[in-house]
């Protein structure tokens, strides 16, 4: 008996615009997000209460940066994939 590899599909997925990143889940439910404050270079990282009830302190520096942090959270969160 073989066994194949089916395709995994993420169990998140990204939004993007030039000031704003966000991960949602396979409901549309978004997890953690990084947005870029008016007038400013950074990127300030962000959890929903639907992974923690803590701040979290993040600033990235480039729009890069923020974009693997939300992965990173979204992949911890969702078990990376379905």
């Amino acid at each position: 008996m073989t066994t194949t590899d089916a395709p995994t599909m993420p169990a998140y997925r990204l939004i993007e615009s030039p000031d704003r990143i966000y991960a949602v889940d396979e409901n549309d439910i978004e997890l953690c997000g990084a947005y870029r404050p008016n007038g400013h270079s950074h990127f300030c990282v962000y959890v929903t209460l639907r992974l923690s009830d803590r701040l979290h302190h993040v600033y990235a520096t480039t729009s890069q940066a923020a974009r693997e942090h939300v992965l990173l959270l979204a992949e911890l969160a969702t078990g990376g994939v379905r």
